[in-house]
């Protein structure tokens, strides 16, 4: 890898971040705390799933099983 490279996936994470938070303050700014909190668990959801997508990670069935508990866990919240 060149080293310019490098310096590009800092920069870009850092984009990446700024944009994420300006997503943020914006869906705070439109609906309670206690329903868009929660819906920061999809994080961990899309690791895993892109984990096992792109980068071919093994994932066993306990992790699946835990991925859905919170799919379930969201929906329930969103429904309230």
């Amino acid at each position: 890898m060149r080293e310019g490279t490098d310096d590009t996936f800092i920069l870009l994470g850092f984009l990446f971040y700024i944009i994420s938070t300006f997503i943020w303050l914006s869906v705070l700014s439109r609906v309670q705390l206690s329903f868009a909190y929660p819906l920061i668990s999809f994080g961990y959801v899309l690791t895993v799933f892109f984990s096992w997508l792109l980068l071919n990670e093994s994932v066993s069935l306990i992790r699946w099983l835990g991925v859905m508990v919170i799919c379930c866990g969201v929906f329930l919240i969103s429904r309230s």
